[in-house]
């Protein structure tokens, strides 16, 4: 997302320049054959969010990710509508700014998540933009600057579990549920929630501060394979925010997944942080 010069509490972005640096030399190791190089994705598909489209990049629209609002209130900013029209109703695909707990009880916090779940379906089925999206992901962001983020472990995860679940009980009379997604760095969530955290119901993991910025467009592809064996609280790594505005440039995404079919992939573990880098500690 391109809102905030602080991207989450632990990278700036002097941080992820840095991390650019670091992969420029990595990079060129590997070109002198001097470091491994992993095999491609047998398919990578291309995406923006935010305010970014693709067109005049070299890049195909082939999903979008726009925001509908926060907390428990819709919102028409971030959201680029050209992007949307390229890549189509069903390979677009909102996120909603959710809040932490900030202080509120374990039980309250649980309610919280709800109640931010519920406006932003609300929001999916009637807000501002909700015309241009059909994707049935609906993504929470988590990150630092959003309210509430205060490093109870506890009563955030109360947050996160409440979101899930209530997309688990909501039944949209659709031919297909809903499905809850998170954007989140590996950072932010051990911070916020602990890598022992596993959620109550899978999800659509989309991955941030993993490598974002380090790498090109010609590199994301064999990159991908190592950023899809990430595992956040029990969900792998679907899509891979490999570049973020603040970087220079826009808001860029790819993935392995079809567009129009974004799912989560359930694991065995828990929380599983590969080949990060420096920016993204890995417990």
């Amino acid at each position: 997302m391109q809102k905030k010069e602080t991207i989450d509490g632990e990278i700036d972005r002097r941080e992820l320049l840095q991390l650019a640096g670091k992969a420029a030399v990595v990079a060129g190791a590997a070109a002198a054959g001097l470091a491994p190089i992993e095999a491609a994705a047998a398919t990578t598909y291309w995406g923006t969010d935010t305010n970014t489209a693709a067109a005049g990049t070299g890049m195909p629209q082939q999903f979008y990710l726009g925001h509908l609002g926060g907390e428990t209130t819709p919102s028409c900013a971030n959201f680029n509508a050209a992007a949307a029209r390229a890549a189509g109703n069903d390979r677009t695909y909102m996120y909603w700014d959710l809040a932490g707990a900030g202080g509120r009880t374990a039980a309250q916090a649980y309610t919280y998540g709800r109640a931010q779940a519920r406006a932003a379906i609300a929001a999916w089925h009637h807000g501002c933009n909700s015309q241009y999206v059909s994707g049935l992901a609906v993504f929470a962001d988590l990150e630092g600057g959003n309210p509430g983020w205060a490093g109870d472990h506890a009563t955030n995860r109360r947050v996160v579990d409440g979101w899930l679940d209530y997309f688990h009980t909501y039944n949209p009379g659709l031919s297909a549920r809903l499905r809850p997604g998170i954007y989140v760095s590996p950072g932010f969530w051990d911070q916020q929630l602990g890598s022992g955290f596993r959620a109550s119901r899978p999800f659509v993991l989309w991955l941030w501060g993993c490598q974002t910025c380090t790498k090109t467009r010609a590199q994301v592809p064999a990159t991908l394979t190592r950023i899809e064996r990430n595992v956040l609280g029990g969900s792998h790594a679907v899509l891979w925010q490999w570049h973020i505005g603040q970087c220079g440039g826009g808001d860029y995404d790819a993935t392995a997944q079809h567009p129009a079919n974004f799912h989560a992939v359930p694991s065995a573990s828990t929380y599983v942080c590969s080949g990060c880098g420096g920016g993204s500690p890995c417990p």
